[in-house]
């Protein structure tokens, strides 16, 4: 009896043993489980962590290129032309078909589109532009509107010979006399977009015309047009013979040079001399008025407009390479009377180079040299791209 009792008792132990033993080992394995899941999270947040400190790190780069970012944003915002300097352009436009002199000139407008986006509020119009002019002289009108391709983008150009055929205009004839086998008529058709907003001092476009260009070739469409040799705006030069050379010869040390006298001068008292394609062109003005000239330099060329208050108006130019250009102004005035008249000169310098201009002579105080911000610059000042001397 002893013996069962002993072995019942033996066998509860080692029951309770086993039970114990399977007990500390289920516990334990799900212990170890979850050690292992916290090692393993806790590794995942230090790699975060890590991520994080790497990317903290990063924060002042990444915050500088998106300044920059936002501050190219702002910028190309802000190069697009409010209205108001849409305004001021087109006035510029309406002046550089009056200072061209062409003949019936019609300006439409086609339709206006409003259109929004995240970058503001614009507004689209489009022109059309009909006129009458020498096939030489519209070609350097497209040019300088396409160097205005900010604010003016040309979306078709036609020129045809049919005023060549009309006898019968005799404004044409008078206008242009033996020139009327240059006589072409054009239609330009283009678009001005703009913000809807006033200027602001952010407002870094300008309304003077650039001298970037957006096409290769200033005519988009010359089918039907009897292309005679390019001449300057003064046709006073003689035709160019076969043995000639077409091609203009490359400037260097571009030079122009005004001379200027009072009334009593026989002739013109404001001479223009400015490089040609074979000579030097000329250009003259008589008159006692206050006077202003404007010189236009581009690398590709130039135009000069001679135009006192009464709106009597001389021009001319060239497309010739310009390089190094200087401007020599010389001043023969005498006073003739109390008060003399002022001469405005305006020299909107589009080359790579400064312009330098001397100024010498007499009565210096009634010349005004402005650069192309319209920005008067005095004797020793160098100011956007003139120079004065």
């Amino acid at each position: 009896m002893n013996r069962l009792k002993n072995i019942i008792f033996i066998g509860i132990g080692v029951l309770i043993i086993i039970a114990q033993t399977m007990y500390v080992f289920t516990f334990q394995k799900k212990i170890t489980e979850e050690i292992i899941e916290l090692q393993s999270q806790s590794a995942l947040k230090y790699a975060e962590l890590a991520a994080q400190e790497k990317n903290l790190k990063k924060l002042p780069v990444l915050q500088k290129e998106l300044d920059q970012i936002n501050a190219e944003k702002n910028a190309a915002k802000n190069s697009i032309p409010t209205t108001t300097s849409a305004a001021k352009e087109f006035i510029e436009f309406i002046r550089l078909i009056e200072n061209n002199q062409f003949v019936d000139v019609k300006i439409e407008k086609l339709e206006e589109t409003v259109y929004q986006n995240e970058a503001g509020h614009f507004l689209d119009k489009k022109y059309r532009l009909s006129y009458t002019s020498t096939y030489g002289e519209t070609r350097m009108f497209i040019q300088n509107l396409n160097n205005s391709y900010q604010l003016i983008n040309i979306a078709s150009f036609k020129i045809d010979n049919s005023p060549q055929k009309d006898k019968n205009n005799i404004r044409l004839w008078m206008r242009y006399g033996s020139q009327m086998k240059r006589v072409v008529a054009s239609t330009v058709e283009f678009s001005m977009v703009m913000s809807a907003g006033e200027h602001s001092e952010d407002e870094i476009y300008t309304t003077t015309f650039n001298s970037l260009n957006n096409a290769e070739d200033a005519f988009l469409n010359t089918e039907g047009v009897n292309e005679e040799p390019i001449v300057p705006i003064d046709e006073r030069k003689e035709e160019q013979t076969p043995a000639q050379s077409s091609q203009p010869k490359p400037q260097s040390n571009s030079t122009f040079k005004l001379e200027l006298w009072d009334v009593l001068a026989s002739g013109d008292n404001y001479s223009f001399v400015g490089p040609g394609v074979n000579d030097a062109l000329y250009t003259g003005l008589k008159s006692s008025k206050d006077t202003f000239i404007t010189l236009n330099i581009r690398e590709d060329g130039y135009s000069v407009v001679l135009e006192d208050e009464q709106g009597n108006v001389k021009q001319n130019g060239a497309l010739i390479p310009i390089a190094q250009p200087s401007f020599n102004i010389i001043s023969d005035i005498v006073k003739i009377h109390e008060n003399m008249p002022d001469i405005h000169i305006y020299i909107n310098n589009y080359t790579k180079d400064v312009v330098n201009v001397t100024l010498q002579g007499s009565l210096l105080e009634t010349i005004h040299v402005y650069n192309e911000f319209e920005e008067e610059v005095f004797q020793g000042q160098t100011k956007g791209k003139v120079k004065l001397t």
